[in-house]
Parts: structure tokens; C-alpha cells; sequence
């Protein structure tokens, strides 16, 4: 008898678990706001009017609602990341270090274009490849719900950059293509190492001067 209500049990929990992940939102979603403001997944934002990207950054893909094949790339050498053409690495997160020469993250329209339009540095008073035209950049001021329809389930903490990615021609929904950053922390031990380094390069220099 245990054995069949566990079994039971199991069966329920994956059958909600297949529900969860088959309820993808792409057509619902309608602009990044409407995204951001749905209380199944986000529970407070607020709205970036630049940023400049350093060092290294976690990424992912946790949204689109274009008809059309977007994808990013973290450099424009046609290694795609993530494409709206396959949502199975949605939700995985993969390192993107903006200092290493020659990254970003270069978005596409595959196909009416743009192509390889780069997010960093991001201004809204800048009009052209990185401006206003092509991208909202929010921040979480809370943890998200568990976004249980990706094929790998996260939280977002607060503190997490959405990008909303758009395609430039005029429908100023930003939902093209919408990722996750957050910065990779530098370890602590690392601040309490570096003066400790500082000092005996000064003492193996005074010495030498004696």
C-alpha cells in the first residue's frame, strides 16, 4: 500500500512538473513590462537608464515572444548561447567576461536583422547600435518566484540585471529576446589577500634599496 501511494505521489508531482515546463510564456507575454509586472514570476523592478558592464557575469535566457529566431552570442564569431530556436539552455547559466577582448553580448534577428548589435556599454541617450533602440535594462529589488516553466528552474535574486532585447522597428516591446545577468563576486578572500601581496612587494623593494 506505502509502495503505491509513493508511487502515486511521484506521478502527480511529474505530471505538475511537465505542466509547469510546457507553460512557457512567449505569446503572453506582449512587452518586458508585462513580463516583469506578472506576479507568477517577479516581485519588484526598477528601470536602468544606462550601464556599463565590467568584469565577468553570469547569463541566461529566461524569455521571447517573437515569431522570429533572436539569438545572443558572446562574441560575434557565430558561437550562439542562446536562441529563441531552442529553449532547452534556458535557465543555464553560462559566464560572459565583458573585460576579455572582443566580448559582449551580441544580439541577432535572424530574420529581418539587426545583426550583432552589442549591450555594452547600455545608454538610452545614445541613439544607435547600443542605445535606446534595441534595449530596456531593468534590476530585481526582490527575488523572483521559482520560474518553473524553464527547463532548468532558477530564482532570480534581487539585484539581477533584465535585459528586454528589441528588434528596432517601431512595436517598442524589448521581449525579443529577454536574459538574466548577474555579476560573478570576486571572493573575498581575494581583499584580504591583495594587501598582504601590496605590503611585501613594498618591504622586498625597501630592502632592496638598503
Amino acid at each position: 500500500m506505502k509502495k503505491a501511494m509513493l508511487f502515486l505521489a511521484t506521478l502527480l508531482l511529474s505530471n505538475s512538473m511537465m505542466v509547469s515546463a510546457s507553460s512557457f510564456p512567449v505569446t503572453g507575454i506582449n512587452t518586458v513590462e508585462t513580463f516583469l509586472n506578472d506576479a507568477t514570476y517577479f516581485n519588484g523592478y526598477t528601470e536602468l537608464n544606462s550601464l556599463d558592464f565590467t568584469g565577468k557575469y553570469r547569463v541566461t535566457a529566461i524569455g521571447y515572444e517573437a515569431g522570429n529566431t533572436n539569438q545572443v552570442e558572446f562574441k560575434s564569431d557565430g558561437n550562439v548561447k542562446f536562441t529563441t530556436a531552442n529553449t532547452n539552455q534556458f535557465g543555464k547559466w553560462k559566464t560572459l567576461n565583458f573585460n576579455a577582448a572582443a566580448k559582449n553580448a551580441f544580439f541577432t534577428d535572424t530574420v529581418n536583422g539587426p545583426t550583432d548589435i552589442a549591450l555594452d556599454p547600455f545608454d538610452i541617450n545614445v541613439n544607435g547600435t547600443n542605445g535606446s533602440n534595441y534595449f530596456r535594462v531593468f534590476e530585481l529589488t526582490a527575488d523572483s518566484n521559482l520560474l518553473t516553466y524553464l527547463n532548468h528552474q532558477i530564482i532570480l535574486e534581487a539585484g539581477t540585471i533584465i535585459v528586454g532585447f528589441g528588434d528596432g522597428l517601431g512595436d517598442g516591446d524589448f521581449d525579443d529576446l529577454i536574459l538574466a545577468l548577474k555579476p560573478v563576486p570576486v571572493p573575498a578572500a581575494l581583499f584580504l589577500f591583495a594587501p598582504a601581496l601590496l605590503g611585501f612587494l613594498g618591504l622586498r623593494r625597501r630592502k632592496a634599496t638598503v
